[in-house]
């Protein structure tokens, strides 16, 4: 019997098993150095948002939703509460919504049908092993977590990032928008996650500055998100409308499941603080 054939074949299989593992040997050094640049520019952006806040800039603050039951020990002591539940639905529709069309979450979707969920698990994981000295302090630290699962690790590092603002999506001039269809083409024109979360343990949101992809996220259709923001709008830039009626008229309309206690309509008192509502959508 001529063994060489199977020899051959064995060693041709070996090889191909040696490069497949060498090129996912690569890409995980390549998006680990990646990940290492992104930290110290998510830090330096953190200072000059600091800096920023020092100087009362009017920059609208689409930060409306607290990420602390997946990353603050005291909050996860706090088990499976009903509560939990509730930001943890919120969170994975927002990340849906944001990601959902991309090429990288739809291809990971593929393989792993419930990546969303698996990725807010190993965060919290991730958040729970950390010891005292490096826990996450604001939310630009989570840039910082070391995810067991390579493709999460990933895939965590894409959200992240993003590929453009919420500002550039509006898109004022040509040149943007030219940018943004480009991307959008493409399956690339995503947000930074960091643009939405906060570390804050208020276990509310607010709906008169929460942006458009977080309202969606809430409420059970694009119809009544459209409504609260030319509700919005109306008591942005008429001084005279009735601030009582937003509470009232949204108030019971989000998706089942979410309680009314979960979400808050504090409206500013003085027209003054209204009026620039626009630039939270």
């Amino acid at each position: 019997m001529n063994i060489l054939p199977f020899v051959l074949t064995l060693l041709l299989i070996l090889s191909v098993i040696t490069i497949e593992k060498l090129e996912r040997f690569k890409n995980f050094i390549l998006v680990q150095h990646q990940y290492q640049t992104h930290i110290e520019n998510v830090e330096r952006y953190a200072f000059n948002k600091q800096q920023r806040a020092k100087k009362k800039d009017s920059h609208a603050d689409h930060q409306q939703l607290s990420f602390d039951y997946f990353i603050d020990k005291k909050m996860l002591k706090e088990g499976e509460t009903e509560k939990y539940k509730q930001f943890r639905r919120i969170t994975l529709d927002l990340i849906k919504i944001l990601y959902g069309k991309t090429q990288f979450y739809k291809d990971l979707e593929q393989k792993r049908p419930n990546v969303a969920e698996e990725l807010l698990d190993s965060i919290r994981a991730s958040a729970d092993r950390l010891i005292e000295d490096d826990k996450i302090r604001t939310i630009e630290n989570i840039s910082r977590l070391q995810l067991d699962d390579f493709d999460l690790q990933e895939m965590f590092y894409r959200m992240l990032r993003g590929t453009i603002s919420k500002d550039d999506l509006k898109a004022v001039n040509e040149e943007d928008k030219k940018r943004v269809e480009e991307l959008s083409k493409n399956e690339k024109a995503y947000v930074p996650f960091l643009t939405y979360i906060r570390k804050d343990s208020t276990k509310t949101i607010n709906v008169w500055l929460a942006p458009r992809e977080l309202l969606e996220a809430i409420f059970e259709s694009e119809e009544i998100v459209e409504a609260i923001l030319v509700k919005r709008k109306e008591l942005g830039t008429n001084r005279n409308a009735d601030v009582n009626s937003f509470k009232s008229e949204f108030l019971g309309k989000q998706k089942q499941g979410i309680s009314d206690d979960l979400l808050d309509f504090p409206i500013p008192s003085t027209f003054e603080k209204r009026k620039n509502i626009e630039n939270y959508e």
